[in-house]
Protein backbone atom coordinates (compact mmCIF):
# COMPACT_ATOMS: atom_id res chain seq x y z
CA UNK A 1 0.00 0.00 0.00
CA UNK A 2 2.80 2.66 0.75
CA UNK A 3 4.65 2.01 -2.29
CA UNK A 4 1.29 2.24 -4.25
CA UNK A 5 1.04 5.80 -2.41
CA UNK A 6 4.56 6.72 -3.27
CA UNK A 7 4.04 5.42 -6.47
CA UNK A 8 0.63 8.33 -7.08
CA UNK A 9 2.46 11.13 -4.92
CA UNK A 10 5.51 10.99 -7.70
CA UNK A 11 3.61 10.80 -10.40
CA UNK A 12 1.44 13.90 -8.93
CA UNK A 13 4.77 16.21 -8.54
CA UNK A 14 5.69 15.00 -11.61
CA UNK A 15 2.99 16.64 -13.37
CA UNK A 16 2.80 19.63 -11.28
CA UNK A 17 6.78 19.85 -12.43
CA UNK A 18 5.81 19.77 -16.17
CA UNK A 19 2.88 22.29 -15.61
CA UNK A 20 5.13 24.94 -13.99
CA UNK A 21 7.73 24.24 -16.23
CA UNK A 22 5.48 26.45 -19.08
CA UNK A 23 4.95 28.95 -16.77
CA UNK A 24 5.89 32.85 -17.40
CA UNK A 25 6.95 35.38 -16.74
CA UNK A 26 9.75 33.56 -14.81
CA UNK A 27 13.53 34.27 -13.32
CA UNK A 28 16.94 32.14 -13.25
CA UNK A 29 16.70 28.51 -14.68
CA UNK A 30 18.50 25.36 -13.76
CA UNK A 31 21.58 26.32 -16.06
CA UNK A 32 22.26 29.13 -12.92
CA UNK A 33 23.14 30.13 -9.67
CA UNK A 34 20.29 30.28 -7.56
CA UNK A 35 20.78 33.47 -6.08
CA UNK A 36 18.51 35.35 -2.57
CA UNK A 37 17.80 37.97 -5.60
CA UNK A 38 16.69 35.61 -7.85
CA UNK A 39 14.36 34.07 -5.16
CA UNK A 40 13.50 38.02 -4.11
CA UNK A 41 12.27 38.57 -7.95
CA UNK A 42 10.48 36.27 -7.78
CA UNK A 43 8.19 37.29 -5.08
CA UNK A 44 8.17 40.44 -7.11
CA UNK A 45 6.82 39.10 -10.07
CA UNK A 46 4.37 37.08 -7.39
CA UNK A 47 3.13 40.26 -6.16
CA UNK A 48 2.92 42.47 -9.38
CA UNK A 49 0.45 39.69 -10.35
CA UNK A 50 -1.42 39.96 -7.25
CA UNK A 51 -0.62 36.20 -6.61
CA UNK A 52 -1.01 35.18 -3.04
CA UNK A 53 1.93 33.69 -1.02
CA UNK A 54 -0.44 31.33 0.70
CA UNK A 55 -1.08 29.58 -2.80
CA UNK A 56 2.80 29.06 -3.40
CA UNK A 57 5.14 26.70 -3.03
CA UNK A 58 8.86 26.18 -3.48
CA UNK A 59 9.83 23.05 -5.01
CA UNK A 60 13.64 22.63 -5.04
CA UNK A 61 16.30 19.86 -5.49
CA UNK A 62 18.20 18.47 -2.86
CA UNK A 63 21.51 19.93 -3.43
CA UNK A 64 19.88 23.44 -4.31
CA UNK A 65 18.58 23.64 -1.41
CA UNK A 66 21.72 22.56 0.95
CA UNK A 67 24.38 24.16 -1.26
CA UNK A 68 23.03 27.30 -2.57
CA UNK A 69 20.07 28.49 -0.62
CA UNK A 70 21.43 27.40 3.04
CA UNK A 71 24.64 29.24 1.99
CA UNK A 72 22.77 32.66 1.52
CA UNK A 73 23.19 33.52 5.32
CA UNK A 74 20.08 35.73 5.39
CA UNK A 75 18.36 32.99 5.21
CA UNK A 76 19.67 31.23 8.65
CA UNK A 77 21.13 33.90 10.86
CA UNK A 78 19.00 35.92 12.64
CA UNK A 79 21.54 38.70 13.81
CA UNK A 80 20.52 40.30 10.43
CA UNK A 81 16.91 40.42 10.97
CA UNK A 82 16.28 39.85 14.29
CA UNK A 83 14.99 36.51 13.29
CA UNK A 84 16.14 33.60 10.76
CA UNK A 85 13.67 33.80 7.12
CA UNK A 86 13.73 29.68 8.03
CA UNK A 87 11.90 30.30 11.46
CA UNK A 88 11.57 26.93 12.24
CA UNK A 89 14.67 25.37 11.03
CA UNK A 90 14.81 23.81 7.32
CA UNK A 91 12.68 22.68 4.99
CA UNK A 92 10.25 24.55 6.51
CA UNK A 93 9.17 28.30 4.94
CA UNK A 94 10.98 30.86 2.49
CA UNK A 95 9.57 34.19 3.17
CA UNK A 96 5.84 32.31 4.54
CA UNK A 97 6.34 30.09 1.54
CA UNK A 98 6.61 26.42 2.08
CA UNK A 99 9.24 24.88 1.05
CA UNK A 100 9.40 21.16 -0.76
CA UNK A 101 12.73 19.33 -1.68
CA UNK A 102 12.15 16.27 -4.56
CA UNK A 103 14.77 15.26 -6.56
CA UNK A 104 12.18 15.57 -9.24
CA UNK A 105 13.60 19.36 -9.99
CA UNK A 106 16.57 19.33 -11.67
CA UNK A 107 19.46 21.11 -10.08
CA UNK A 108 21.86 23.77 -11.20
CA UNK A 109 24.82 22.85 -13.39
CA UNK A 110 26.58 26.05 -11.97
CA UNK A 111 29.56 25.30 -10.53
CA UNK A 112 30.60 28.84 -9.29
Amino acid sequence: MQKIAYDLSKSFDQDIIRVGAGITPSVGDSSTALLATTIEKAFGILASNSVPKSECVFFVNPKTYWNRIMAISKYYDASQFGRPSLPTGVQDMLYGVPVVITELITTCTYAG
